[in-house]
């Protein structure tokens, strides 16, 4: 599976207004995001903000909730023990998931 592609895909659904979103494309997203965190981290994480800013997370597990932030907190950590500059936003402007 292309999942970079897929979290596209059910970002537009969402931004769109798909009714069929929290039937298909968020169990997608969830099943999706621990694989996207290790293969495409900034496009995964500029859909999670959006999805964060629109509340269109607000039912999900909190397992998944908990696995999650601990990923980002993890990788907040390991920039910052390193001493790096780099942009862990992923260029997250709060507007939309793929600026």
């Amino acid at each position: 599976m292309d999942v970079s592609f897929a979290i596209e895909l059910s970002g537009s659904l969402c931004e769109l207004g798909w009714g069929g979103w929290k039937s298909f494309g968020l169990p997608s997203v969830l099943k999706h995001t621990y694989r996207a965190l290790e293969t495409t981290p900034t496009k995964i994480l500029r859909l999670l903000a959006w999805l964060v800013e629109e509340q269109k997370l607000t039912t999900v597990d909190a397992i998944w909730k908990q696995r999650t932030e601990q990923w980002i907190e993890n990788r907040l950590l390991a920039v910052n023990c390193q001493g790096s500059e780099e942009d862990v936003s992923g260029g997250y402007s709060g507007s939309s998931y793929d600026t």
